[in-house]
């Protein structure tokens, strides 16, 4: 069995906050049980195009890059990516709402 091919997956940075914010009022706001925002944060895991992890912080919003063993705070710049096999179904949609997490696809819907 060979392995998995992937594929590139653009996101903004702009569209990433919203939806990380989006995802935080709605727990606030009584919309999510905590199971259900901790799944959906980690689902936003990106990749620049220098190979560097980012992610925004749970508590504070801001961004954080994995460097050197541990997460040090900074600004992404440019287009963000998330990896997909080849082959998976895919709805035709914008990049956002492609995200196969069911906990996003529901998030979006209550949005």
């Amino acid at each position: 069995m060979s392995d998995p091919e992937y594929e590139l997956i653009p996101f903004q940075i702009d569209e990433v906050e919203a939806l990380f914010y989006t995802l935080c009022q709605g727990y606030h706001q009584g919309m999510y049980d905590l199971n259900f925002l901790k799944f959906g944060l980690e689902t936003l895991v990106f990749f620049d195009e220098g190979g560097r992890l980012w992610t925004l912080g749970v508590n504070t919003g801001q961004w954080y890059r994995w460097e050197q063993s541990r997460w040090l705070e900074g600004t992404p710049l440019g287009t963000l990516y998330q990896a997909e096999e080849v082959g998976e179904e895919k709805e035709e949609t914008r990049p956002l709402l492609d995200l196969k997490n069911p906990i996003m696809r529901e998030l979006l819907k209550k949005t």
